[in-house]
């Protein structure tokens, strides 16, 4: 009797043994399990944040883009002039219109032409600044053929000078740059230097050549104003300009296509 009641007892502190072992071995999973859902809660609120922060700023940016367009709109346009896509944005539009009423540059050189061409045109013609040089250069000769167009048909084109600068190897910077464009730009002192081409997807820094060899031809006082400077390559492009030229005040503008502007 006392070896059966000695086996019961064996097989029953065993039974005991292994649920306890599988009760902490469950427990201990559980725990796991909780500690999972906190971190995909904690992850899953961090995301919302996020996603309604981005929400805020895609709002705030749409209702910026109206408001831009509205204002550049009230110039009086007889013909459209797009902005967004491969167009500058509101934002430039708005920045170049804002800057020719404070500051009243005498001379304007475009790098790449288009819609910012037209706007800066209409500005000058509706502020009456009839002495203004202002240049928009372009490698690609139908763009310059249909900024030339639009310009006509909202009777600005006589206040544009269009030069078609095909684009060459320039050995000293290992770069496709506007050809002759020094020369025709002889004798100039730049107040407002606006970059927007060429176009990036054609070398590495596509557009750092603009201040080397612009940069004897800019004013004591100008400001330049490298558009698309949300991107990786053109900020890098605009913090070399700064390093190399220490003079120039360097500030970024992150709305829209982004833009960086040097002045001195």
């Amino acid at each position: 009797m006392n070896a059966l009641i000695a086996l019961i007892t064996a097989t029953t502190f065993i039974l005991l043994l292994s649920f306890a072992l599988r009760l902490r071995n469950w427990v201990r999973s559980m725990r796991r399990d909780i500690y999972d859902i906190r971190d995909e809660l904690r992850a899953l609120k961090k995301s919302n944040e996020n996603v309604g922060a981005e929400i805020v700023a895609m709002t705030s940016n749409i209702a910026d883009e109206t408001v831009n367009a509205t204002c550049i709109n009230s110039l009086g346009f007889k013909f459209p002039v797009f902005l967004g896509d491969w167009s500058i944005d509101s934002f430039l539009g708005r920045h170049l219109v804002q800057h020719i009423l404070e500051h009243r540059p005498k001379c304007i050189v475009e790098l790449g032409s288009g819609s910012s061409s037209i706007i800066i045109a209409r500005t000058l013609k509706t502020l009456n600044e009839k002495e203004v040089r202002h240049i928009a250069v372009d490698h690609e000769a139908k763009y310059l053929a249909m900024t030339r167009d639009i310009a006509l048909l909202n009777e600005v084109a006589d206040g544009i000078e269009f030069l078609h600068c095909p684009l060459v190897q320039y050995d000293s910077l290992d770069k496709l740059w506007y050809g002759g464009i020094s020369e025709k730009l002889t004798d100039l002192k730049i107040d407002l230097l606006i970059i927007d081409g060429p176009p990036a997807h054609l070398q590495p820094l596509s557009r750092y050549p603009a201040l080397p060899i612009l940069l004897p031809y800019l004013s004591e006082h100008c400001t330049v104003i490298l558009d698309d400077a949300g991107r990786k390559e053109e900020k890098a492009i605009a913090q070399r300009w700064n390093n190399e030229n220490p003079e120039f005040n360097l500030t970024f503008t992150n709305a829209g296509h982004g833009l960086a502007i040097l002045t001195r």
